[in-house]
């Protein structure tokens, strides 16, 4: 690739935690030498021949052993970091997720605690404005108190998922470099996500306006031909209308708007790692969404099968901490603001395990998907011999 071009193509490279500004090159994971003018091996698509050695970029290409600054123990699979280099079965990318919280503290708390933080906050106020709207004594001052609380539901909204994203970008650095054994520092962080935020906003919103829109859709064609098959059975046509029958009728709609979720939920998971992609490779919403549709290509249910894990472990740790709390305020009588506030910090305390945590599967699925796609491993076992 020229020079002129490559200010435009690069996406993901390791191996340089102090050098942000250069995550480039789809697939680059390390310094790579300057290619030949025709060789723009390295690049997703379609691929010259790489250089007579075959040493770099091509993906799936790895070093001859003996040759290079890597190991063949590395060739052979090895772990430098906090997962193995190779394709990764679900209990690794899961238990890889809380070692990356243990391989940089520092970083990961940091960043899952500012949303944490926040939302606690929040929360906390929507929740008393709430009280005080239900507890007033005049309909002026709950007027006042509801007002307030809508307010305090609306920025709570808006700020959590601003606030998630921007962790989550955050995250899945710290994490990636993780992978090659690299701790990175919060400057280093906030360096490498700081200029993807609004990237990572317009692909949220891409994603939810689609499964919204998609739910809708299909909840209205489901419904439709439901309520005119079973309108005609029921006698709807002809006003003879019985109360089982409409309760049949409306049980039916349910249903179909419940199972019109489900492609919706496919959907969502074909996209998941579009936030690796926005991140590591600096790639559009638009190119993001098509990056990952493509990789999870074949893994579908497998993703879904790690994500309900994941889910189920974020439900017992909430659980762990808020049900112990629960019960000792309410064994303890203590005060509504006693027992708000308790509920804050378990929520706090929650979240800085859970964020971290569900960032970190995401990162791994991504990595993980690139290895057995794209033969990435190689380029991560570069990277992790040179840093």
């Amino acid at each position: 690739m020229s020079s002129s071009g490559g200010d435009h193509g690069r996406y993901g490279e390791y191996g340089r935690p102090d050098s942000y500004d250069q995550y480039g090159q789809y697939g680059q994971y390390g310094a790579q030498p300057t290619p030949p003018a025709d060789g723009q091996y390295g690049q997703y698509g379609g691929q010259p021949a790489p250089p007579a050695d075959n040493r770099y970029g091509q993906f799936g290409a790895a070093p001859r052993p003996g040759e290079g600054s890597w190991s063949d123990d590395t060739l052979a699979g090895g772990q430098p970091g906090i997962v193995p280099l190779r394709p990764l079965r679900v209990g690794e990318i899961l238990e890889g997720a809380f070692r990356a919280v243990r391989h940089n503290p520092g970083t990961m708390f940091f960043y899952a605690g500012i949303v944490s933080v926040i939302t606690g906050a929040l929360s906390v106020f929507s929740l008393w404005s709430t009280n005080q709207a239900v507890l007033s004594s005049t309909d002026l001052a709950q007027g006042a108190a509801g007002d307030a609380a809508v307010m305090a539901q609306l920025a709570l909204g808006i700020v959590t998922a601003v606030t998630s994203l921007i962790a989550t970008g955050a995250l899945v650095v710290s994490v990636s470099q993780s992978v090659i054994g690299q701790k990175v520092s919060l400057g280093q962080v906030w360096r490498a996500v700081r200029g993807r935020v609004w990237s990572l906003i317009g692909l949220s919103l891409l994603i939810v306006l689609i499964a919204i829109g998609f739910v809708i859709v299909t909840s209205i064609i489901f419904a439709l031909l439901l309520v005119t098959v079973f309108s005609a059975m029921l006698g709807t046509f002809t006003g003879d209308v019985t109360e089982e029958g409409f309760m049949l009728v409306l049980g039916l709609t349910l249903l179909a708007l419940a199972l019109s979720a489900i492609p919706a939920f496919i959907i969502a998971t074909r996209l998941s790692v579009s936030f690796s992609a926005v991140v590591l490779e600096k790639a559009g919403p638009g190119t993001a969404m098509s990056r990952s549709w493509r990789l999870t290509r074949g893994s579908t249910w497998r993703l879904i099968g790690l994500y309900v894990l994941m889910a189920i472990i974020a439900v017992i740790v909430t659980s762990a901490l808020g049900v112990p709390v629960a019960l000792l305020a309410e064994t303890l009588g203590l005060s509504p603001g006693l027992s708000l506030a308790a509920s804050a910090v378990v929520g706090v305390l929650a979240n800085l395990i859970v964020t971290p945590f569900t960032a970190g599967v995401l990162s791994l699925a991504y990595i993980d998907l690139r290895i057995r796609s794209e033969g990435l491993d190689v380029q991560l076992a570069q990277a992790a011999a040179r840093a």
